[in-house]
């Protein structure tokens, strides 16, 4: 079984300007927060949209934790 390369799989997700789905749980329950800003209310995952996906959770101090390290190792 063939593995589908990363950026052929996010752009799955991606529509024009939007995330329409979530790259980790991939449901659609994925909304705008702010520009190029999503938020997954399934998986309570952050992302912003630019050249790539950059993934974010909210840590307990309320600040923004980069994931990339996870998402893209």
């Amino acid at each position: 079984m063939d593995v589908m390369p990363v950026d052929q799989f996010l752009d799955r997700c991606v529509e024009g300007d939007r995330i329409v789905r979530c790259p980790n749980c991939q449901r659609i329950n994925v909304g705008q927060v702010a520009p190029k800003y999503f938020y997954c209310s399934d998986c309570f995952i952050e992302m912003k949209l630019g050249e790539k996906i950059t993934f974010y959770e909210l840590d307990e101090n309320g600040e923004l934790a980069c994931l990339d390290d996870i998402f893209y190792t």
